[in-house]
C-alpha cells in the first residue's frame, strides 16, 4: 500500500460512514491494514478511543483514531479529502490523529 493509496482509503472510510463511531472504526481498520503492510505492529502503532476514554489531549468528547507512525500529516490529508455530506466531522488534533464528531 502506498501513502497515496492509504490516504485515499482513509478518506473513503470516513466518507462512507454515517456515524462518528462508524467513521472511527472504518479509519482504524484502514490504519491497521497500512501498518501491517508497512511491516509495523498494528496493536502498538494504531489506537482507537471512544468518547470518555483518556487520551493524549484534553478533549474526550469525540471518537479518536491515532496512527503516530503513519505518513507525515496523514490525518490532515485524509480529513481534507472527505465528503461526509454533513454527517460526520473528521478533524485532526495533531497531524497523526483524527477526531470524529457529529455535525
Amino acid at each position: 500500500m502506498t501513502e497515496k493509496e492509504f490516504i485515499k482509503a482513509a478518506a473513503k472510510a470516513i466518507s462512507n460512514a454515517k456515524t462518528c463511531e462508524a467513521a472511527a472504526l472504518n479509519t482504524y481498520e484502514v490504519c491497521r491494514r497500512a501498518a501491517e503492510a508497512w511491516g509495523m505492529k498494528p496493536d502498538i502503532e494504531v489506537a482507537i478511543k471512544k468518547p470518555g476514554e483518556p487520551r493524549h489531549f484534553p478533549d474526550q468528547s469525540c471518537w479518536m483514531v491515532c496512527f503516530e507512525a503513519g505518513p507525515y500529516e496523514w490525518a490532515v490529508s485524509a480529513s481534507l479529502s472527505t465528503d461526509t455530506k454533513g454527517k460526520v466531522l473528521a478533524e485532526p488534533y495533531y497531524s497523526f490523529d483524527l477526531c470524529f464528531s457529529e455535525v
